[in-house]
């Protein structure tokens, strides 16, 4: 048991390192000819915007408080009534976890997933949840990449080539949405779907992946937990999720947005937008904490690529990090600890008697 696990780390440290490999890669590239001026850095920092800093910072509080009220929202579904300040102090808490904690997303899934146990909701509860968060916040990702394309297709001097490059985005939206409407109306069917989907990966997988949870069991489970979370509460119920997981994205991109536009870059939004989602799927693919140091080089590279000067791309890069994955971990520490405080509190002292 312990080789199994020891190679299974070993598997998922190699593909971490070759995700974080082919991003350098990728900014290199993208950088090749016109690196960063490392020297004017200070004194581009210096000179930023105060009023877009202060902005940046305040976006960043809509965020954990709309990832709060959709695990509250969730809890009513069940009948479970929670606080939207604890509930938000609990998604400050989870995501510094997820950041000092070196497993990725664990840390944070483990730090929800205890306050949900607390507040009354059962294992399998708790799994849908995880699995309806991850589907719609990687909907909502996909829906604001592809409007941020079209955007920019539309803007463009010459419409020639414009149905060519709207078809794709296009048609991610149409297969999201019919995915959406198939695993609310039919998630046992789905699910059977998923079962042999998983059987034919693992024959084709055999070889290589040979350790832990076979595709035939873990797909359909997955499936099934998404299309209950889907049709929990009606469409009323799914709309409102939908709504909250818009809201946590909408405010780190806002907080992106401001802390380029601090520095004096000149990409217009919907190129922000684009290079936000596409680092945001890198990042998680790396499986490192909050995508630390993949999130970055892609984001730089993406902004290059995109036209901006290579020096502020990479100051408002680092302003941005800075704001959204060091500043919320001493926060989250305190709210931890009050959270610690809230859930467990210590029983009185009894006082000796005069």
């Amino acid at each position: 048991m312990n080789t199994l696990r020891s190679t299974s780390s070993l598997h998922r440290a190699a593909w971490r390192v070759l995700v974080a490999l082919a991003v350098l890669c990728l900014a290199a590239w993208t950088l090749r000819g016109q690196a960063p001026a490392l020297g004017q850095l200070p004194q581009l920092l210096r000179h930023a915007s105060g009023p877009l800093l202060l902005a940046a910072t305040a976006f960043q509080v809509p965020r954990y408080f709309g990832a709060g009220l959709l695990m509250r929202a969730y809890a009513r579904l069940y009948g479970r009534s929670l606080s939207p300040w604890q509930a938000s102090a609990v998604a400050l808490a989870s995501g510094a976890a997820a950041r000092i904690l070196p497993f990725g997303g664990a840390g944070g899934i483990i730090v929800r997933a205890l306050y949900l146990k607390a507040a009354g909701l059962s294992n399998a509860a708790v799994a849908t949840y995880f699995v309806l968060q991850n589907y719609l916040g990687t909907a909502v990702l996909i829906l604001l990449f592809a409007l941020a394309l079209v955007y920019q297709q539309l803007t463009l001097p010459s419409r020639a080539t414009s149905l060519d490059g709207l078809a794709r985005p296009l048609l991610g939206l149409v297969a999201m949405v019919s995915l959406t409407v198939l695993l609310r109306q039919y998630p046992e069917q789905a699910s059977s779907v998923a079962r042999q989907l998983g059987t034919a990966c693992d024959r084709l997988l055999g070889r290589v992946r040979r350790h832990g949870r076979p595709l035939a069991q873990a797909l359909p489970e997955s499936v099934l937990n998404l299309g209950h979370g889907l049709a929990m509460g009606g469409l009323g119920g799914f709309l409102a999720a939908l709504f909250y997981s818009s809201w946590t994205i909408l405010g780190d991109i806002a907080s992106f947005v401001a802390s380029i536009a601090a520095l004096g870059a000149s990409v217009s939004a919907a190129q922000a937008i684009a290079a936000y989602a596409l680092s945001s799927f890198l990042g998680s693919a790396s499986g490192l904490p909050a995508g630390l140091g993949v999130t970055e080089g892609a984001l730089v590279a993406l902004l290059v690529g995109f036209g901006e000067n290579s020096t502020v791309a990479l100051g408002g890069v680092l302003v941005f990090r800075a704001i959204s994955f060091w500043l919320p971990i001493p926060f989250g520490a305190i709210a931890g600890a009050c959270l610690r405080r809230a859930l467990h509190p210590q029983p009185p002292s009894s006082l000796p008697q005069r």
